[in-house]
């Protein structure tokens, strides 16, 4: 028997003190939840897609060079005729196509010292005897040259190519390695124009992408039109070929582990993707989500602990009562008993009632009071870390800036009460958060009297939970758009009166009267949030005031409820 009132004991106390901090809790973990799931992920994903993109601009910028080439022979076509015909003719060269030469030799130098992994530039026009110009060399010919082998890739090309990239040695006795690019000398794509041919060193362009990666986490991957892999900062290249097989142009992909960013790179046909470990490009994500989660079991635990010396107090009350009231102990206090009547018995465990409301009312705030603050210190410096993510404030640092400014406010000190302008800028903060999450789904009308003064006291946090009731239950869902009146205003000079007002779903008549029943009992057909906010206008002010509710099906529902202007009507704890 004992064992089952010490756990009736235990639960009923658990419920009264662990539900009012839990549920706040819970429902700013959610917030939160969603805000890094949404806002903060949502910013990463655009910081790395930002970050790939200048990536691509820069390797594309480096295997331009033949675009340049291409470009300035045709703005200038009389150096490419004369080009053309010292290939052509075979002849002596005369001073116009030495200049010519020149120029040309030019053009290549500037070429190869614009980008950092170009080893050699050809210009080749079709011939008989194998001339080509190389920025090595100058004129050369494949029988004396010891690079020739990209000549014969050349001649396998048809019209159908449009260009050829890829690995190759300089000759078939050759171990040099080269990357290269061949393209049409024309504009039009015409292979018997001639041709530009680029060698790169692979060991350059691996340099170059380590290089891009020195101010970030991840590894870059390129690949050619036809989804083969080209080059790649990863070590293992079975995994490189897999990554870059499962990249989907345009998209962000998740696959094993990774997260895989793509981008064009329109000057050379190809795709340049970023690969980072899902666990370092939402590494954010993953703290602060363990900071809520253990920052809510703390809260929950301290919150047990008060519960269990609570029910410790109340077994003792018990135990002594009942050794009180017990056959030896009213022989031996009999005639004490006979001087106490029933009223003032009575009175006595009205008191105590009392009592043990207060304490768990303090308890509850002490409990507020103890949860980290570095929970709120985090938020600020990942509203920070999303503002630099992007340079400028977004919809994630707005709603985190909004949330930390509501966990500072809770936790900002024990007391019950607080001036009116900060449970108002509380409520604000609040609501931007739900609108944020919600959309347009609802919109706030404030209502507040010029002689309401920013100053006077009212409970702490007693706006959001019936707010939030008009939003979870009145808007949500209602097949309409959302309007929620909030209005603060002196009545009959002696009370500051607010009203709640929601154009959402209504209550059951039936429904109604039950919850009317339940503020004045505590029963069970009233929500958590309006329950706490109904206990506390009672216990907080004598004589208590009540909240009032008034709803119609399919019209909306108005809570109301007054505070006292005068202290001496506030109750002294």
């Amino acid at each position: 028997m004992e064992n089952h009132n010490g756990l009736r004991l235990f639960l009923s106390s658990l419920i009264r003190t662990s539900l009012p901090i839990a549920v706040p809790m819970i429902i700013l973990s959610l917030l939160i939840f969603h805000t890094v799931n949404t806002g903060v992920k949502g910013e990463v994903d655009e910081a790395n897609t930002a970050r790939l993109r200048q990536y691509a601009a820069f390797i594309d910028n480096e295997f331009s060079s033949l675009e340049h080439i291409e470009t300035t022979l045709s703005v200038n076509p009389t150096v490419r005729y004369r080009l053309r015909n010292i290939f052509v003719d075979n002849g002596p060269i005369s001073y116009d196509e030495y200049l010519a030469m020149d120029t040309a030799s030019d053009f290549l130098t500037s070429a190869i010292q614009y980008s950092s992994i170009a080893e050699s530039i050809y210009i080749y026009f079709p011939n008989d005897e194998g001339w080509f110009f190389s920025s090595e060399g100058g004129l050369s010919t494949l029988s004396s040259d010891r690079d020739s082998l990209w000549f014969t890739i050349l001649e396998t090309l048809d019209g159908n190519d449009r260009s050829w990239s890829g690995f190759r040695s300089a000759s078939w006795l050759d171990t040099a390695r080269f990357f290269s690019i061949i393209k049409p000398l024309s504009p039009s794509g015409q292979w018997a124009e001639g041709a530009l041919v680029l060698n790169a060193v692979p060991d350059r362009i691996t340099q170059m992408l380590h290089t891009l990666l020195d101010d970030g986490i991840g590894d870059i991957l390129t690949i050619d039109e036809n989804g083969n892999l080209l080059f790649t900062t990863l070590t293992g290249m079975r995994r490189a070929y897999d990554l870059a097989h499962r990249a989907d142009e345009g998209h962000i992909t998740s696959y094993d582990g990774m997260v895989l960013y793509t981008c064009s790179m329109p000057q050379t046909g190809w795709n340049a993707i970023l690969a980072i470990p899902e666990s370092d490009a939402y590494r954010i994500n993953s703290v602060i989500k363990s900071i809520i989660t253990i920052s809510t079991a703390m809260v929950l635990l301290i919150s047990i602990f008060i519960s269990l010396r609570h029910t410790e107090e109340e077994l003792s009350s018990i135990a002594m009562l009942q050794n009180e009231l017990s056959e030896e102990g009213r022989t031996k206090r009999k005639s004490l008993y006979s001087r106490l009547s029933k009223d003032i018995f009575s009175s006595y465990l009205e008191v105590r009632k009392l009592n043990d409301r207060r304490r768990e009312l303090e308890l509850t705030a002490l409990s507020l009071q103890l949860t980290p603050h570095f929970l709120y210190n985090t938020l600020q410096v990942i509203r920070w870390k999303t503002i630099a993510l992007t340079g400028k404030e977004n919809d994630a640092s707005l709603m985190i800036g909004d949330l930390s400014s509501l966990l500072g406010y809770v936790l900002g000190d024990r007391k019950l009460f607080t001036m009116l302008c900060d449970e108002i800028a509380a409520a604000k903060a609040y609501i931007a958060i739900q609108q944020k999450r919600f959309g347009d789904e609802f919109t706030v009308l404030w209502d507040i009297s010029e002689d309401a003064d920013d100053s006077l006291l009212i409970p702490k946090m007693i706006l959001q939970p019936i707010i939030e009731n008009a939003i979870s239950h009145g808007i949500r869902n209602s097949g309409r758009s959302g309007r929620i009146h909030i209005r603060v205003y002196i009545n009959r000079g002696c009370e500051l009166k607010i009203q709640i007002a929601d154009n959402g779903k209504g209550i059951e008549k039936e429904k109604l009267k039950r919850i009317k029943r339940s503020i004045r009992r505590s029963g069970e057909d009233i929500s958590i949030g309006l329950e706490n906010v109904s206990t506390r206008l009672a216990l907080l002010f004598v004589p208590p005031r009540v909240l009032n509710i008034a709803s119609r099906e399919g019209k909306g529902t108005c809570v109301t409820f007054s505070i006292p202007l005068s202290s001496s009507e506030f109750r002294d704890f």
